[in-house]
């Protein structure tokens, strides 16, 4: 099943390079009739690069089933550790933008999961946290917000979260071993 949105919202490091983890697989499905498109894309995150964590930038989709890419970075070289706090800015990035651009549909994937190496309870948690406190303080022309779940272990994160999230100060007061399911997550 393809999802289609008005934006998808890309993880990534300040140099907004797309080889690895979930940036690759955007990458490669924006290019699938032809090498071009894929390359194309790269080329237009990285002219706009270097970022800093807590910017988005927005390029085209080229071949994909959403018009628009946000590039929001959660490390700031490809394989550095990402953080709660990190997830959390380049959330809000992302919510910026697309709210900027008056995009209604966005999509976004697991964000500090892969090489970033935070835990998918974790991610969820501080994603959807601060998607409902961005959704609750400004007007936005963002109605749906879908979290896009590659993987199995990020849909269950998200399944687990408790209706209205954790803060991020309260997710990073809590010692390691509690971070795990604390209930769940009913929203739509």
């Amino acid at each position: 099943m393809e999802l289609s949105f008005d934006a998808i919202v890309c993880p990534a490091n300040v140099f907004l390079e797309m080889r690895g983890g979930v940036s690759a697989t955007i990458r490669e499905r924006a290019g699938r009739s032809g090498e071009t498109q894929r390359d194309q894309l790269e080329r237009d995150a990285v002219s706009l690069g270097p970022i800093r964590i807590g910017d988005a930038v927005l390029t085209r989709g080229y071949d994909l089933p959403s018009g628009y890419v946000i590039h929001a970075p959660t490390v700031e070289m490809p394989v550095d550790r990402a953080s709660v706090r990190t997830v959390a800015q380049a959330m809000v990035a992302a919510l910026k933008v697309a709210d900027r651009h008056s995009f209604r549909a966005l999509g976004v994937p697991s964000m500090g999961t892969g090489t970033g190496g935070i835990s998918y309870q974790d991610a969820a948690r501080v994603m959807l946290k601060e998607t409902y406190r961005f959704l609750d303080t400004a007007r936005s022309s963002i109605t749906s917000v879908t979290f896009v779940a590659w993987e199995h272990e990020f849909l269950e994160a998200l399944r687990a979260v408790p209706v209205p999230p954790p803060s991020v100060e309260e997710i990073l007061s809590r010692p390691p071993e509690t971070l795990g399911r604390v209930g769940r997550w009913s929203g739509t």
